[in-house]
């Protein structure tokens, strides 16, 4: 297709996107307007409001101009319109809930909006037709009348006149009045149409609903950390500086591709050209005047809110050119890629917000859009696929990306924010909680990068809906249970992310398939002879049996705990994976006398069981004849001889008596502590139906309690039943998949080392610990457990082609 120039500016009627503008945005408007004239509670209710309604009705708007607009919309007609018929009461009610329990904005202030945003869901659908069928003067009508009604609204709030809640509710029927055109067209909503256009949409509602839950969260968040004045500051700053690139995915996007669509011409090219440098030159004078205030006001305005206006007009710039990638992708039918990229951006959004917090105060909260724009761009940049193709071109670099990939994700160092590098001569057994002591793994780096490097989104679509539902079943305990107190919004909101982040490893795991599985498993054995070897010579140079946690560079958090368990799972993942392998059996199986050593000196109790059961499969399912008894002797042995010595080290009956005062011996005291923390949680849950359905509003007291020592319990505790559904449903998917597939396994010794490996993580360690919960241990078990969900897949799609090529084959013989 041709590139027009400027003539192409003229080929677009730009009245229809600015008719659309006018409707979708005007609460947007209002919500400046109020900012700007230094009404900033009264902008952050607005604002709050509006993320309530985006959070319920942009969620099931699934990109619906873009759908209406393209070549074959009129496919979409039947379920765009009927969801958004059979929704509008719950969502408006659900809107209400959000605004008014939750963020404490007055019922008659927060119903006007809801009523304008349940407007604007129906005109939108016929302001797209109208566009569609190319009529201009019913598309000016009502623009003039939007206009007209905004402007009394804002004019009204402002001024402060007698009754101007009520000149809102003239503005907020609007919409629904201009709307009936497109409510006559009921005959559309045939039961058979609607059936066969909502699986279509189903990717499309999924993308929507995480941007408008997301927004949602986070401005409460914003509002939770940073208090409401400042909270309505920042709200009219990222909508100021946000505007371009939402007019453009939501307004003027859709309308010129709609017009390359027609008329075979790109046009467009002017905002390249003028707008995006004029947005970052205005965007860096104005950041450069807010750093220049130091302190004072300006017009008004304090320099946290000219801050954010001139970091988000910059990060404006790069959301355009971000948002014009997403809406390539919904033309070219890539819904469910941009599902998993708006996921990932908005989940990893939702993280930084109290990060930034965290580390640079209110001020940190200022550069949240632009950071919001960077990882748009970056994440619909790998929905495209430039990760495959890169693959594609140059296959014999996928081995070593791969195998880096994992080969970081077990990687135990660790990083505290508030200190760099973590490096405590003495372990650190408890970190008070803060994001500054707490040592991150640089893992959660290497997730994030492996998600964007494979940028695999299609074949994560399972691990995907997991990911979403449990942060749409979490957010919603969180909003009930809390019943609108603040403190507990926040604390409970934090936690949410903490018990998320581990999950992103479910969704690189599943990008891994079977064909990449010899990789990652080179990229774990080469982290394990690094770090096997390393530490137990630091651990006997210290004059220490037991495992040591300094390893002089660096320590590793967590090392008798949680650490060895992942280390012992990765290698019997390598052991199977790479047993038939000539390059690699023997480094692997050099590796098995060190791994026992390690396993006993750690004296954890699941890394020996999960060695020994690991060692037995292997010898049945994997090792030659010759290979299995004399290795199996070796490990016995090693493992007795140094059992023997470590058993008279005071630290190893010390290691079992961390759980209580009563508790000085081995095994028993300690399993008879953990059942009894596991019944005073029991307890706590069912004191009533609200903490078993959604949890507690708030965590039990560290001093008191250092978890439930079991993930589920601890999940359930805290997020209720509902949160709990999700994993239960993928365990279920995966157990029954083995079953069914257990006659193919055999002969698979990847595929049954890896299955084991799972069960066991799932069965023991989350049962004993919160293994998942943690950064480190839950992106590892979580990536393993992904892995197994793709080559199930893999099988599941393998077998109607088997069926298909076992039936051709009889036919053939008949």
């Amino acid at each position: 297709m041709q590139n027009v120039p400027d003539e192409a500016l003229f080929g677009v009627n730009y009245l229809f996107p600015l008719t659309y503008l006018a409707n979708g945005l005007a609460t947007t408007f209002l919500l400046i307007g109020l900012g700007l004239a230094g009404k900033s509670v009264l902008a952050a209710d607005v604002g709050l409001v509006q993320g309530a309604t985006l959070a319920t009705f942009f969620a099931f708007s699934g990109n619906a101009r873009s759908l209406i607009l393209h070549a074959k919309g009129s496919a979409h007609l039947p379920g765009i319109l009927g969801t958004r018929l059979l929704l509008a009461l719950p969502l408006s009610a659900v809107a209400l809930i959000l605004g008014v329990t939750v963020g404490g904005v007055a019922p008659v202030l927060a119903l006007a909006l809801v009523l304008r945003r349940c407007g604007e869901s129906f005109s939108e659908v016929h302001l797209s037709l109208i566009e569609r069928e190319d009529r201009p003067e019913a598309a000016l009508n009502y623009l003039l009348l939007q206009a007209l009604t905004l402007v009394l609204a804002l004019v009204w709030a402002l001024a402060q006149w007698e009754s101007w809640i009520l000149i809102w509710y003239v503005w907020a029927i609007v919409p629904a009045l201009s709307a009936f055109p497109v409510l006559r067209k009921i005959e559309w909503l045939r039961g058979a149409e609607l059936r066969r256009a909502l699986p279509e949409l189903f990717p499309h509602f999924g993308s929507t609903a995480i941007i408008g839950i997301s927004i949602y969260a986070f401005r409460l968040l914003v509002l939770l950390l940073g208090g409401r004045v400042l909270a309505g500051d920042l709200y009219t700053a990222f909508a100021l500086g946000s505007f371009v690139g939402s007019v453009f995915a939501n307004v003027l996007g859709p309308s010129l591709l709609w017009h390359q669509t027609r008329t075979g011409q790109r046009s467009g090219s002017w905002l390249h050209r003028g707008v995006l440098p004029a947005m970052v030159l205005l965007g860096a004078a104005i950041l450069l005047l807010a750093v220049n205030l130091h302190g004072a006001t300006l017009l008004g305005r304090p320099p946290a809110f000219w801050e954010a206006m001139g970091l988000s007009l910059m990060g404006g710039a790069v959301m355009l050119v971000a948002q014009r990638l997403r809406l390539g992708l919904l033309q070219d039918a890539a819904g469910s890629s941009v599902f998993g990229a708006d996921m990932m951006i908005n989940l990893l959004l939702l993280v930084a917000v109290p990060l930034c917090y965290t580390l640079f105060g209110a001020d940190g909260l200022t550069g949240l859009y632009a950071l919001n724009a960077a990882l748009c761009l970056v994440f619909y940049l790998s929905a495209r696929g430039l990760g495959d193709r890169r693959g594609r071109a140059a296959g014999s670099r996928r081995e070593p990306l791969l195998a880096g990939i994992a080969g970081l994700l077990l990687l135990p160092l660790f990083v505290q924010l508030g200190e760099g590098i973590y490096r405590h001569t003495e372990p650190l057994l408890d970190s008070g909680g803060g994001l500054l002591t707490v040592p991150l793994p640089v893992s959660i780096l290497a997730t994030i990068l492996g998600i964007l490097a494979l940028g695999r989104f299609r074949r994560a679509q399972l691990s995907l809906a997991v990911l979403f539902l449990l942060f749409l079943t979490m957010l919603l305990a969180t909003i009930i249970s809390t019943h609108g107190e603040l403190q507990a919004e926040e604390r409970k909101l934090v936690l949410l992310l903490q018990f998320l982040v581990p999950v992103f490893g479910l969704v690189l795991g599943e990008m891994v398939g079977p064909k990449d599985w010899r990789a990652a498993a080179m990229g774990f054995v080469v982290c394990l002879w690094a770090i096997v070897p390393w530490q137990l010579a630091a651990t006997w140079f210290h004059g220490q049996l037991l495992l040591s946690h300094d390893l002089s560079l660096f320590g590793i958090y967590q090392h008798r705990q949680y650490v060895p368990v992942v280390l012992v799972s990765a290698y019997i993942v390598a052991l199977f994976a790479l047993c038939r392998d000539a390059s690699w059996r023997y480094p692997v199986l050099a590796l098995a006398p060190l791994v026992a050593v390690y396993a006993v000196a750690s004296t954890s109790i699941l890394a020996i069981t999960t060695l020994v059961l690991g060692y037995l499969a292997w010898a049945r399912h994997g090792a030659s004849p010759r290979e299995a008894l004399p290795a199996a002797a070796l490990l016995v042995l090693l493992g007795l001889a140094y059992f023997a010595l470590a058993i008279r080290h005071p630290d190893f009956s010390a290691k079992f008596a961390y759980l209580g005062e009563n508790a000085p011996g081995l095994l028993p005291d300690s399993f008879q502590a953990r059942i009894g923390v596991w019944g005073d949680y029991f307890r706590s849950i069912a004191s009533n139906v609200s903490t078993i359905a959604f949890g507690h509003a708030r965590p039990p007291e560290r001093w008191l309690s250092t978890g439930a020592h079991n993930y589920y319990l601890d999940l359930v505790y805290h997020f209720g039943v509902f949160a709990l559904l999700p994993l239960l449903f993928l365990t279920w998917h995966t157990i029954a998949a083995l079953w069914v597939a257990r006659a193919k396994l055999y002969g698979r010794p990847a595929w049954i080392g890896l299955a084991l490996v799972v069960l066991l993580l799932l069965a023991a360690d989350n049962n004993w610990k919160v293994a998942f919960r943690q950064p480190y241990s839950g992106l590892m078990g979580f990536f393993l457990w992904g892995m197994l969900l793709a080559g199930i897949r893999r099988l599941r799609a393998a077998a109607p082609e088997q069926r298909k090529v076992d039936a051709g084959v009889v036919s053939h013989a008949h």
